[in-house]
């Protein structure tokens, strides 16, 4: 909850856990997944994150409609340079990440919406 404090008193309304080496790993509530093209990519849970539940959701989605989910070292600047990003979780589904260290980040509106209506149904 520290984290998201600090990341409040600086303006945003979320954070992203970054190594000292400069890889991102994913938010205090939730996981991180980056789509560069037609691959979407999140960090390994051998890298001492939890294995994200509802980010298993979303790659069995991805998967089902043709596209390479893989898990992957991501830096911070893969991050701020993704074609589009989101925080999952089950509480708050999937969040399209629009910023990153207040420069801005192509979001993808209709795929944030087929995952939320995907998160929802029942399965």
């Amino acid at each position: 909850m520290a984290a998201l404090r600090e990341a409040h008193r600086r303006g945003a309304d979320d954070a992203v856990f970054v190594t000292r080496e400069g890889f991102v790993l994913e938010a205090p509530t939730a996981s991180l997944i980056i789509r560069r093209g037609d691959e979407f990519l999140t960090p390994a849970p051998s890298g001492g994150i939890l294995h994200g539940t509802t980010q298993l959701s979303v790659y069995e989605l991805l998967e089902s409609r043709g596209f390479r989910t893989t898990y992957a070292t991501l830096s911070a600047t893969d991050l701020a340079t993704a074609d589009a990003a989101w925080l999952v979780s089950s509480i708050r589904l999937a969040v399209a990440i629009t910023a990153v260290d207040g420069a801005p980040l192509a979001s993808d509106p209709d795929l944030t919406a087929e995952l939320n209506a995907f998160l929802l149904s029942p399965r």
